[in-house]
């Protein structure tokens, strides 16, 4: 059933069309991203800094078709396939604005394009600098996790 709606949703991405990817991903300013390192052991690390974010520029379903664009690029990675990534959501400076994007069919559109579209195995998921209402978030949300992602 998942896999359905996630692969759904990644049609629903491949609409916008390369070209606009290009450029939004030229625009982000280093919000979305890949680090080249990886940690001791082996695994890549994914980036999303929403300091900077303004969702009136670049929406919460671009920033999800960027993030995609970079698991596409990690499935040459074999080291990535065979290790995992690990996925850190810095959100210092973040406001109720950015905050009202995080719908719960946001949230699980995130959920089943991540976890369950790509081979890649997410192996944790660091999120720092939380504000009190991105909790309250997480507690609506926690209930369509597997047993698995809730461990990591």
């Amino acid at each position: 059933m998942e896999t359905k709606k996630a692969i759904a949703i990644l049609r629903e991405r491949d609409e916008a069309g390369l070209a606009e990817m290009r450029c939004l991903i030229e625009e982000r300013d280093g919000k979305v991203g890949c680090l080249k390192c990886r940690d001791n052991e082996g695994r890549r690390f994914g980036v999303w800094n929403a300091e900077n974010w303004n969702p009136d520029e670049i929406s919460l379903d671009q920033i999800c078709a960027i993030a995609a664009y970079y698991m596409d690029s990690l499935l040459f990675d074999e080291d990535a396939l065979n290790n995992g990534l690990v996925i850190i959501f810095n959100c210092a400076g973040m406001g109720l604005k950015q905050g009202r994007q995080f719908t719960l069919r946001a949230m699980l559109r995130f959920l089943y394009v991540f976890w369950y579209a790509y081979p890649i195995k997410v192996k944790g998921i660091y999120v720092i600098n939380v504000p009190f209402y991105l909790q309250y978030l997480y507690q609506i949300i926690s209930p369509f996790f597997t047993k698995k992602l809730k461990q990591r």
